[in-house]
């Protein structure tokens, strides 16, 4: 009705019989309307397809990652190797490092021990024979044989929590710096635009950093409850989906829900990392610098 002048016109023509059936006296007063402020923005039709689908893209990227680390942590601990690794590995460090001629009693006493546990070792790892001869399985006996001399040098368990979160978290780094390129390069030539043209790519970095840092802290605390590999990638799958859950019902509100309840729900990463994107986006839309 408005672009077209309808509107108008109707308001024309009733002006004027109101005028007329009461003897020229104007009853209606003018009215002139304003739209409501509100702040310069953008109209880029991409930007709202981008606050739907950008942090389900992010959490379904890194889904897998999480069940991985879950079930490789549990792994080690299902295989129950370690009794059996430690002994060889033992025998293993006075061979090479002790001449035969001269032997501690440390060794000599770690001989007779190894005649006595030998033929018990090999009955506990014969249902594990598939697994040694596999080439994946002897990668992870000979990263589990490095834990084991971890331990047996005298350093604490918490390294070896420190050596899991290292390996992940250098890994993720790649994808991270991978996304933010792909987020900030200039895909049209002659273009100045990008997926987050205005947002610095230092904040992008450091946003995605922070979320893959505490992904893999959610991963080992996951394993820690479970010593089936299945069964905790199984839970760790499920939890990693259910850390989204409440921003599914909280996104389309954002304006109507208070400040301690969405801080109460960025307590869950997934639900973080995506109310994190929602205010960017929200930034590129407005034509804000974020840095």
């Amino acid at each position: 009705y408005f672009p077209e002048g309808f509107l108008a016109l109707q308001h024309a023509v009733s002006s004027s019989l109101t005028e007329y059936f009461n003897r020229g006296k104007k009853v209606i007063p003018t009215v002139q309307l304003q739209r409501f402020p509100y702040p310069a923005y953008y109209d880029d039709p991409l930007l709202p397809a981008l606050v739907l689908f950008v942090a389900i893209v992010i959490m379904l990227s890194f889904s897998y990652t999480s069940i991985y680390v879950v079930k490789s942590i549990t792994l080690e601990k299902e295989h129950q190797l370690k009794v059996g690794r430690t002994l060889a590995l033992h025998v293993i460090i006075c061979s090479w490092a002790i001449p035969p001629s001269s032997p501690p009693p440390s060794c000599v006493r770690m001989r007779t021990t190894v005649k006595h546990h030998v033929a018990g070792s090999v009955k506990r790892t014969a249902p594990y024979k598939d697994f040694f001869l596999d080439p994946v399985g002897q990668s992870e006996v000979f990263v589990n044989i490095l834990q084991e001399a971890m331990k047996i040098m005298g350093l604490p368990n918490w390294l070896h929590w420190v050596a899991w979160f290292l390996e992940n978290f250098i890994l993720l780094l790649f994808s991270v710096t991978l996304m933010v390129i792909l987020l900030k390069v200039r895909w049209f030539r002659g273009s100045n635009l990008a997926v987050f043209t205005l947002t610095d790519s230092s904040v992008l970095f450091v946003f995605l950093v922070l979320y893959i840092t505490v992904s893999i802290c959610f991963c080992f605390m996951v394993s820690v409850f479970f010593t089936r590999a299945n069964i905790a990638a199984t839970v760790a799958g499920l939890g990693w989906f259910i850390l989204y859950a409440p921003y599914l019902f909280m996104q389309f509100n954002y304006s109507g829900i208070t400040t301690t309840s969405k801080m109460m729900a960025c307590l869950f990463s997934n639900t973080a990392m995506s109310y994190g994107f929602q205010l960017l986006l929200m930034h590129e839309g407005t034509g804000e610098v974020f840095f």
